[in-house]
């Protein structure tokens, strides 16, 4: 999705967009190179929980990334958020 992919699709289901953002940004080219790495080897899920050491510094990456993003500062994410309310009728 994008963010004027989901705009669209709130619009049409009769919601009024306030907010959307990009999230887990950071990330997003060291993932994409993950994720194709892990698919070439065979491996389809990337669901498992990383050693302990790496756990944290992507808390602490995350931590960063989640500031990023509510200052709208994420060109690109893993993740869009959006906040959005129901045009009344």
């Amino acid at each position: 999705y994008t963010k004027g992919g989901v705009r669209r699709l709130l619009e049409r289901s009769g919601f009024q967009p306030i907010r959307i953002l990009y999230w887990n940004g950071l990330l997003f080219l060291p993932n994409v190179v993950y994720r194709r790495i892990r698919r070439g080897a065979g491996k389809r899920s990337d669901l498992t929980p990383p050693p302990g050491p790496l756990n944290g510094l992507l808390r602490a990456i995350g931590r960063v990334d989640a500031a990023l993003a509510l200052a709208g500062a994420l060109p690109v994410g893993l993740s869009i958020a959006a906040l959005a309310r129901r045009e009344e009728s």
